[in-house]
């Protein structure tokens, strides 16, 4: 058995593969090895996020994605205080240690320092914007009686569930738009409030604004990037990560996006420009990265955001595209998402909710 499981990754397995070692280790990275663990490379989020938006699929092996350029030390070749210094000046996740036949023994990480680092910040200075103000009409008719903030899962409402996932990355500054049923949502979450231990204020849209009109109405004081979220998206991935990405890439609009893989149960037939039949493909795989609803947004976009008017988040992302600004994806395995948001997805939310809690 491969002691190092939770780190090492061998270069015949998938990108789902590699996707669920590293969110499950935390990471950002996974060590690739032979069966005999000898070092081959390094697999990172940011391999894996440029082989996907390339059009890579999931079941690919990530033999070809894989990095073999990398910063390794024999064993006892070096002190952990000059092994830090290499992690935070070549800022890396993860220093592979080998013995003399290059087989690995062991590895050196900076999770511990890093995660105080950034829940330091957070608490001081990441704000989190949470759309409240929808209808739900996805999960009519529960959401004709109770607001869809405040649907159940389990003995928490859904918004229960997305603040304390801020809250447990060190995000306790939030903004709730508030507009169909605004008056029981904030009666709501003034009750929270003892409860959680949260600092927040409440923007109503005087009429429905749309997924991101109500962003037009935040204070353009705001000085640092932010996060925006639907009421109905649980994430497991560390946000602290999906920020820093976000500020390293200089991006004014980043997205957070779901790999998910449908297979046709059927043959494809392609054709060619003039119709004539090309190949017939048997029960082809397709891959897409679907929006999960949670964005980091720069300060600079609210400017571009009209004020008191139907706007949506897909027009926002089109205007920063015609304006040339930096738009990015932030990748995460599909299981990592959960879409409260439709009675299909309901019923299994709960029992996934279990499962990344």
């Amino acid at each position: 058995m491969n002691k190092f499981e939770l780190v090492t990754i061998y270069p015949n397995q998938s990108i789902k593969d590699a996707l669920k070692i590293i969110n499950s280790n935390g990471l950002r990275s996974a060590v690739v090895v032979n069966k005999q663990l000898k070092l081959l490379g390094i697999i990172n989020d940011g391999n894996i996020r440029r082989a996907l938006l390339k059009g890579a699929l999931l079941s690919n092996k990530i033999q070809s994605f894989y990095s073999k350029e990398i910063i390794f030390f024999k064993k006892n070749e070096v002190k952990k205080s000059y092994l830090k210094q290499v992690l935070i000046k070549k800022n890396l996740n993860i220093i592979p240690i080998v013995n003399k036949n290059n087989k690995l023994v062991n590895f050196f990480s900076i999770l511990k320092i890093s995660r105080k680092k950034f829940h330091k910040q957070g608490k001081s200075n990441i704000l989190t914007v949470i759309m409240v103000g929808g209808k739900g009409t996805r999960l009519k008719p529960f959401t004709d009686v109770l607001p869809k903030p405040m649907v159940p899962i389990g003995d928490k409402s859904v918004l229960e569930h997305v603040i304390k996932k801020f809250l447990y990355h060190g995000m306790n500054k939030f903004i709730f738009t508030v507009q169909f049923k605004a008056r029981i949502i904030k009666a709501y979450i003034r009750e929270l409030k003892p409860i959680i231990n949260i600092k927040f204020n409440f923007i109503e849209e005087k009429k429905p604004l749309g997924t991101a009109g109500g962003l037009g109405l935040i204070n353009k004081k705001i000085k640092k990037a932010f996060f925006v979220t639907n009421c109905d998206t649980i994430i497991k991935t560390d946000l602290n990560v999906i920020y820093s990405f976000h500020k390293e890439n200089n991006n004014i609009i980043t997205l957070v996006v779901a790999t998910k893989e449908f297979k046709i149960p059927y043959g494809v037939c392609k054709t060619r420009n003039n119709g004539e039949f090309n190949n017939l493909t048997e029960k082809p795989t397709m891959n897409y990265l679907i929006n999960t609803g949670l964005y980091v947004l720069s300060p600079k976009i609210l400017k571009h955001i009209p004020k008191h008017k139907h706007f949506n988040f897909n027009e926002l992302i089109n205007l920063a595209k015609k304006k040339q600004f930096k738009i990015g994806l932030f990748p995460i395995e599909e299981d990592n998402w959960i879409d409260v948001g439709q009675w299909n997805e309901y019923k299994s939310s709960i029992r996934d909710l279990e499962k990344i809690m």
